[in-house]
């Protein structure tokens, strides 16, 4: 997937269990319209058990000290079985002037809000893998 390297939060990666990307910071401003963040996903496997991918956003108000997934594929939960599967879904995310001044969050000029990446593992796979990717861009897929 190419992209322009400030739009990437996450370069292809194989995980096998949860995994974050870096945290981007975006400008300390609302947002008109929804940035979305596309997920591509291959190679997701296990070799028994019973493991399922979930994908989401998280944010952090104060430098990236705590994160919170705010934003959760849960409908594109990807339920692991012995044969690879792959494809791609985007997330949409908006930060408001409600999110703004919530309690916590820093006001300087220096320092906005920051997003990023989540691939989470749940259940009791064996040998689970995934290779994913994410970037944010300014329209659904």
């Amino acid at each position: 997937m190419p992209t322009d390297a400030n739009l990437a939060l996450q370069a292809s990666v194989v995980s096998t269990s949860t995994a974050h990307s870096a945290g981007n910071t975006l400008p300390k401003a609302t947002m008109s319209k929804p940035l979305f963040v596309r997920f591509l996903y291959s190679l997701a496997s296990q070799a028994s058990g019973s493991g399922v991918w979930t994908f989401g956003v998280s944010v952090s108000y104060d430098n990236g000290s705590t994160w919170s997934m705010d934003w959760v594929a849960v409908d594109k939960a990807i339920t692991l079985t012995a044969s690879n599967q792959s494809g791609e879904f985007s997330i949409p995310v908006q930060i408001t002037r409600a999110d703004l001044v919530l309690p916590g969050v820093i006001a300087d000029s220096t320092h906005g809000v920051q997003i990023r990446a989540d691939a989470v593992l749940s259940g009791s796979p064996t040998t689970p893998t995934i290779t994913w990717q994410a970037a944010m861009m300014p329209a659904r897929i």
